[in-house]
């Protein structure tokens, strides 16, 4: 999208140009705000909008960071990053107050299902980097902080894999990391240091920005692929060891049991390997926290050769992955993805009340319903759909979908609380953006059955399938649940393992029906 520069010159104009523009684009502005006041002094504050978009607007509001020096605000920062769901969206805002010469500043800005409004900067996503090394320092951490020294030395033990706390925190990293539970870490047999990077990538927020696996291969290869490409949309890019010096972010990878060099990697194909994260440097030695090392999290030091990783000293190291996360953030945000949701326009839809007409219910419309009336519906044995109402409130209003059709196909589908995934998206490749990064992982036990999202995944996820429903070419003629449920759930699919797809509508039409009773009870 094309950048979106503001003039302002009081606060009070800051926001109502904001809201001008949230009003024009349809979108929820929430974000981080850096002012320069005439004598120099810099405010950071935070932007947040006080009622879900689409309800109707109301004014935003502003309130400064709680840090007080520039490093704390910075970690701030760094927890917005990690908790916002990607993509961040930077823009150019032109603050200037009485008597001050107009000066750029950079707002942070992003939206909870995911969407950028704005091209933007990303000279502060250094944030995320910030986060990645936080994450995997704050992981060495929790398994006791073992460290080897430049001599090779142990100069301190931590926890072992087989340990109860620490195979419960490796079971964590097979489980969040790489969507694989049931292993831990007293499966001695089972490496698990790709799955610690996952974990560390996916808590740090990278998002679609890492290819997350337990094979470590896999994301090294998608780093060489975007070398080779020049790709500006994945946080790595493959590097031979003499020609980038490591910086903090960077993974220094190594082959184990049989030799490979560079070229090998740049081709697909299963190796072993392992790959530390960098968290530390100086000109003469780098500091590296990888997993499954000597049974533990570790962190170890090694020389450098000329400031560059040597295999001589770096045993085995045959490549280096360039972090480029605050590049391929800006390319992400600033990029229209056509199957995001961001620009769904949908046309005037008709209000439409809550009637028990079981599958002749209407899935399109505008409905009247807030999140806490959905809420309400979410007790007993719906208890676990309540985490969602909030969403189903807001997703509704925004693509026109019936809140309670949503509600009685979700408590349908039954999908493992865990997988995050209550629509029960099935699709074997679920993309998220350039360069064909996945989201969420395949739960390995059916074939095409429900993926598992991540946090940080699932209501991206969430507002696409909204989209889908609400503007795909495949439901463009389903206006009840009846036609709605053969185009979903056709009888004789590949994930019709139980023969059950025939009885989806009248079973969603049925719960629908009980959702209008308790609805007006």
């Amino acid at each position: 999208m094309a950048e979106t520069p503001f003039q302002t010159s009081t606060r009070a104009l800051l926001l109502d140009t904001l809201r001008k523009q949230e009003a024009d684009a349809g979108q929820q502005v929430t974000g981080l705000v850096k002012q320069v006041a005439e004598n120099g002094s810099v405010t950071n504050l935070m932007i947040s909008r006080l009622k879900p978009a689409g309800v109707r607007l109301e004014p935003l509001e502003m309130k400064k960071l709680e840090g007080v020096t520039d490093d704390e605000q910075r970690k701030e920062i760094a927890g917005i990053l990690k908790a916002g769901n990607a993509p961040l969206a930077w823009t150019v805002i032109r603050v200037k107050e009485a008597g001050e010469q107009e000066k750029d500043e950079n707002v942070l800005l992003f939206r909870p299902d995911g969407g950028a409004w704005a091209k933007g900067l990303v000279s502060a996503t250094g944030g995320l980097v910030e986060a990645i090394v936080a994450t995997a320092i704050e992981e060495w951490k929790h398994f006791g902080e073992q460290e080897v020294d430049v001599e090779g030395k142990k100069v301190k033990s931590g926890l072992e894999e087989h340990s109860e706390a620490g195979s419960a925190r490796v079971a964590l990293y097979w489980t969040e990391g790489v969507g694989k539970p049931g292993i831990t870490g007293k499966d001695r047999n089972q490496f698990w240091s790709a799955a610690f990077i996952s974990y560390v990538m996916l808590k740090a927020g990278a998002g679609a920005l890492f290819r997350r696996s337990d094979h470590h291969q896999a994301y090294i290869h998608a780093a060489m692929v975007a070398a080779r490409e020049k790709s500006s949309s994945y946080g790595y890019w493959g590097a031979r060891l003499e020609d980038h010096a490591p910086q903090v972010g960077d993974l220094i990878c190594a082959w184990r049991k049989k030799k490979i060099s560079f070229e090998d990697a740049e081709n697909p194909g299963w190796y072993a390997s392992h790959c530390d994260l960098v968290v530390a440097r100086t000109d003469t030695t780098v500091t590296v926290i990888g997993g499954n090392v000597d049974q533990s999290v570790t962190k170890r030091t090694f020389r450098l050769v000329g400031g560059k990783v040597a295999s001589d000293t770096f045993p085995n190291a045959f490549a280096i992955l360039m972090n480029r996360m605050s590049a391929a953030a800006e390319a992400v945000v600033s990029a229209e993805l056509a199957d995001h949701p961001v620009s769904v326009k949908l046309p005037a839809l008709p209000k439409v009340e809550f009637e028990p007409v079981g599958e002749a219910a209407p899935i399109r419309g505008r409905f009247d319903v807030t999140a806490d009336k959905i809420q309400r519906l979410c007790t007993g044995s719906r208890q676990r759909y309540a985490v969602y109402a909030a969403a189903i409130a807001e997703s509704s209003v925004k693509f026109g979908i019936n809140p309670l059709f949503v509600l009685a196909n979700f408590i349908n589908q039954g999908v493992n609380d865990s997988y995050r995934n209550p629509w029960g998206i099935s699709v074997d490749f679920y993309p998220f953006g350039p360069g064909g990064s996945q989201l969420g992982q395949p739960n390995g036990k059916v074939k095409n059955g429900p993926r598992k999202f991540g946090e940080d995944e699932w209501r991206i996820a969430f507002d696409r399938q909204f989209a889908v429903v609400a503007t795909g070419k495949a439901y463009k003629n389903a206006s009840t649940i009846g036609e709605w449920a053969r185009i979903d759930a056709p009888p004789g699919a590949a994930n019709d393992v139980n023969s059950t797809n025939a009885a989806h509508g009248r079973n969603v039409g049925e719960l629908y029906d009980r959702l209008v009773g308790s609805l007006e009870a």
